[in-house]
């Protein structure tokens, strides 16, 4: 009896020495999957929505006034529009008030966002939220921060990202390049590209960080809302 006692005794402690290092692998995958899950994933944030200032307003009427006259005559073919950063700011302004949703009867915007864009030194820095559906996850959103330059010459549409970070996590360079393709290549598949291809017909940042953008007015008309290109048709079909 004593020598069945000490056998299986002596088997327990080689089970022992033989899970040990195993639970010891697992426990330090658990820790690195949660440390990775602390980088990638956070809470969706709600920053404050910056009022609009007099100068927004006025590159509201601007472009407005700019717009349909070209409209009304049917012409230039195509055009050539320049934004300086200031104004490129005050359209960004303008889009988080959902000041131009409100112009065209299509909502308003809030008193916070869960995103933030800015235009710095001739690139967009975005901040984004992406929604993985893991809820157990600290809410599953991880928040995208990106750099982008884009450029558009006739068909052939350009994205220099310089940074793309998932949470607290800096993606490596041959990531951003497989996701840059991937994005156009799913992007061009869309109606909605395909209206902006249209429309635009270069796009490109100079040396002093104005977007220069040369469009196709007639193109534009059909990306507005219905309520606007009816208006338009109603004011060419009365002069």
């Amino acid at each position: 009896m004593a020598k069945k006692t000490e056998t299986d005794g002596k088997r327990k402690k080689r089970l022992w020495i033989i899970l040990l290092p195993v639970l010891g692998v697992f426990a330090a995958l658990f820790v690195a999957a949660f440390w990775i899950a602390a980088l990638l994933f956070g809470g969706e944030p709600q920053l404050p929505v910056e009022p609009l200032r007099p100068e927004d307003f006025k590159l509201i009427s601007k472009l407005t006034a700019r717009f349909s006259n070209e409209f009304l005559n049917g012409k230039p073919e195509e055009s050539e529009l320049v934004l300086t950063p200031g104004e490129i700011a005050s359209l960004i302004r303008v889009s988080d008030n959902g000041a131009l949703l409100r112009m065209f009867g299509g909502g308003s915007g809030g008193k916070t966002k869960n995103y933030d864009a800015r235009f710095e030194n001739g690139r967009f820095e975005i901040l984004s939220p992406v929604r993985t559906g893991l809820t157990w996850l600290r809410g599953g959103v991880i928040m995208v921060d990106m750099s982008v330059r884009p450029e558009k010459d006739g068909d052939e549409l350009t994205l220099d990202i310089s940074r793309i970070k998932a949470g607290s996590i800096a993606l490596p360079g041959f990531l951003v390049d497989r996701m840059r393709r991937q994005s156009l290549e799913e992007a061009r598949n869309l109606e909605e590209y395909r209206l902006f291809d249209r429309c635009v017909k270069s796009l490109r940042i100079d040396e002093e960080n104005n977007l220069r953008i040369v469009y196709r007015p007639a193109e534009l008309l059909k990306l507005m809302p219905p309520k606007v290109q009816q208006f338009q048709q109603m004011m060419r079909r009365g002069r």
